[in-house]
């Protein structure tokens, strides 16, 4: 059996909660395998991986609220940290997302936008590296760690990120079970709603060369 790289977001066995991920790597069947695109990495290669995701907000009069989740470290040993930028919360429900984007599988990005003078964005990145080169990042100053709840999900194999304004709109993202999914919603004016993620894997070297890197990290590029 083995194992692809984009398993550590695509096919996510058991996220679980906040306390415990059993298995962040998934064990992928042949027939799985075999309606893939992309190349593929033995799970034992990956050392390290992180996924940061960035749900943000900004309203006409320029006020910021977002949430957002750090998932890294091993994938015997993984951590997972919600964070909140300055304490402000979701107004509103959970967003639903719809049936039809909610049985596909793959990397889905969508933007609906009305009114104007709005900005939206979906963004999905990956590093490759060696071991020491990739450190997990905070979203950076104004955000603050919080428990999971409101905002940030791991749950039912899936890691879930959004920012809910309402009527206004909103901005989701999240991974597992075989989907990639961002959905930026804006129904108001003067808004930039963005998603942002991140993705970090670490190589072992000693089981992968120099050229084999380049290779692998242009081939999760082209898998996206």
């Amino acid at each position: 059996m083995r194992t692809p790289s984009l398993a550590v977001v695509l096919l996510v066995g058991a996220i679980g909660s906040a306390a415990h991920a059993d298995s962040i790597l998934a064990v992928v069947s042949d027939d799985a395998l075999a309606n893939m695109r992309g190349r593929y990495l033995d799970a034992g290669q990956i050392t390290y991986f992180g996924i940061q995701m960035v749900s943000s907000w900004r309203n006409a009069d320029g006020s910021v609220s977002g949430n957002a989740a750090v998932l890294y470290g091993s994938p015997q040993d993984p951590k997972l940290t919600a964070y909140n930028y300055a304490g402000k919360q979701n107004e509103g429900s959970a967003e639903r997302v719809p049936d039809g984007l909610a049985s596909a599988g793959g990397v889905i990005q969508v933007n609906q936008v009305a009114g104007s003078g709005n900005q939206s964005g979906n963004a999905t990145t990956i590093t490759v590296g060696r071991p020491g080169q990739l450190n997990p990042a905070t979203p950076g100053a104004g955000w603050q760690s919080v428990p999971l709840g409101q905002g940030v999900s791991a749950d039912g194999g899936r890691l879930r990120v959004e920012v809910v304004h309402g009527t206004a709109g909103s901005a989701l993202q999240q991974i597992g079970s075989g989907q990639l999914l961002q959905i930026t919603r804006i129904n108001a004016n003067g808004v930039a709603a963005t998603n942002a993620l991140n993705i970090k894997l670490e190589l072992d070297p000693s089981r992968i060369s120099a050229s084999q890197l380049v290779q692998a990290q242009q081939a999760l590029l082209r898998g996206l």
